[in-house]
C-alpha cells in the first residue's frame, strides 16, 4: 500500500510539472514606466524572446524603446514604422525633439523637420522577424517633410525636391542601374531601353511624382496616379502600378492583384500575406480595443485571445474582464496577457503579461 502511495504521488507530481508554466521576466518597469497602450511586438517563436516594446513615463514624459530587454532609445512622441526583431539597425522610427521631428531610418537620422510624414505606396508596413519574409528592399529612405510652410520630399537616394517638382533620375540602391523618367510621364527609359507606359492617351497624368521603385537587378516597380478635374481642382481618378523587366512592362491590376516586393512576382490579392495575416507580430487592422467599463468608471484595452495548437485538441482562452485564464478547459490564476500565441516549433503556448513593474513571458508546454 506504502509502495501504491508513493507511486501515485510521483505521477500527481510529474503530472504538475506539465502542468505549470515557466516564467521569464523580460522587462524591468520604473515605477513610474507602463507600457504604451498598442505599442508591443513579440516574436512568434517562443525560443528566441525576441520582443520590442515602448514605454512611457507619466513623470518626465519621455517613451523609451525596450528591445530585446535592452533600453535602445528614450524621446517624446516615438512612432514606430519597421521593427526587425533581428537587427535593431533595420528599424524605422520617428520623434520629437524641441526643435522639431526626426526620422532614424536604418541608423540614419534625418531632420529636425517642422512635421514629417512618412508614408507611401512603396512600404508595406510589415514588422518583420525570422518568421516573416524580410523585404529585400523597398524604398525606405524616402520621406516627405514640411520646413518653413512648405513642403518637400526626400528620395531614396538622397536628393530633394519641392512636392510635384519634377523628378527625371533614379538610381538603384546598388548604383548599378539608372532609370530617366520622361517628363511625359509615360515613358522610363531603364539603363538605356525604353519602355512607354500603356497610360490611355486621353488620361490626365498626376502632377505628383509618381512611386518609382529601381531594384538592384535592373527591374522596375512604378505606380502612377491619373485624375479628373473639377472646379480647377486635381482630384485622383485612378492608379496605374507597372512592373517593368528588361523584356515587357507589366499591368497590374490592382482590384485582383499585387506586387510582391520579396519575390518580383504579381499575384493574386486572395493570396495576400499582409497586415490581417495572423502571423504578423503586430496586426495594425485588429490592435485591441478601448471599451469603457460602467462597473469600474474608466476605460480598459479589451485585450482577447483563442488560440489553438496545431492538432486542434487543446485550447488556450483569455479575455480582459477575467482574472484568470482557460488552457483546455482549466482555470490558471493569471491575468489576461497583452500578447499572447501558439509555438509551433516548441508546442507550447506563449503569453505575455504585464505584473506589478515587471513584463513576463509564461510557456506552457503541451
Amino acid at each position: 500500500m506504502k509502495q501504491l502511495l508513493i507511486l501515485l504521488a510521483c505521477l500527481l507530481l510529474q503530472n504538475m510539472s506539465y502542468a505549470l508554466p515557466t516564467r521569464k521576466v523580460l522587462v524591468n518597469l520604473k515605477p513610474s514606466e507602463s507600457l504604451l497602450s498598442g505599442e508591443y511586438v513579440s516574436n512568434i517563436h517562443g525560443d528566441s524572446y525576441n520582443f520590442l516594446c515602448v514605454l512611457y513615463d507619466s513623470i518626465t514624459h519621455d517613451q523609451t524603446i525596450v528591445y530585446n530587454g535592452i533600453r535602445k532609445f528614450t524621446a517624446y512622441n516615438i512612432e514606430l514604422y519597421y521593427i526587425d526583431l533581428d537587427d535593431f539597425e533595420k528599424s524605422i522610427y520617428q520623434y520629437s525633439t524641441e526643435e522639431g521631428e526626426c526620422i532614424n531610418i536604418e541608423n540614419e537620422i534625418y531632420g529636425p523637420y517642422d512635421r514629417i510624414f512618412y508614408y507611401h505606396d512603396l512600404f508595406p508596413m510589415w514588422y518583420s522577424g525570422s518568421s516573416l519574409p524580410s523585404t529585400h528592399y523597398i524604398n525606405r529612405h524616402e520621406f516627405s517633410f514640411k520646413q518653413m510652410g512648405e513642403d518637400f520630399f526626400h528620395y531614396n537616394d538622397g536628393t530633394i525636391y519641392k512636392i510635384n517638382d519634377f523628378k527625371s533620375d533614379y538610381i538603384s540602391p546598388n548604383k548599378k542601374h539608372k532609370a530617366i523618367l520622361d517628363e511625359s510621364k509615360r515613358m522610363v527609359t531603364i539603363d538605356g531601353s525604353n519602355y512607354v507606359l500603356p497610360i490611355p492617351v486621353d488620361e490626365i497624368i498626376s502632377k505628383s511624382a509618381p512611386d518609382l521603385c529601381l531594384f538592384d537587378d535592373g527591374t522596375c516597380y512604378y505606380v502612377q496616379d491619373v485624375i479628373y478635374v473639377c472646379d480647377n481642382k486635381d482630384f485622383t481618378k485612378d492608379t496605374y502600378c507597372f512592373y517593368i523587366t528588361p523584356s515587357e512592362v507589366k499591368a497590374i491590376n490592382t482590384e485582383i492583384e499585387y506586387f510582391d516586393f520579396d519575390t518580383h512576382e504579381i499575384k493574386l490579392l486572395n493570396n495576400r500575406r499582409d497586415n490581417n495575416d495572423s502571423h504578423n507580430p503586430r496586426n495594425f487592422w485588429n490592435l485591441p480595443k478601448e471599451i469603457y467599463s460602467e462597473e469600474k468608471g474608466y476605460w480598459f484595452i479589451n485585450y482577447d485571445f483563442y488560440l489553438q495548437d496545431k492538432s486542434k485538441r487543446h485550447s488556450f482562452f483569455a479575455k480582459w474582464d477575467h482574472d484568470y485564464i482557460l488552457i483546455d478547459g482549466k482555470k490558471y490564476n493569471y491575468a489576461c496577457p497583452i500578447k499572447a500565441f501558439y509555438d509551433n516549433k516548441s508546442n507550447s503556448f506563449r503569453w505575455v503579461s504585464i505584473e506589478k513593474n515587471q513584463i513576463v513571458m509564461y510557456n506552457y508546454s503541451l
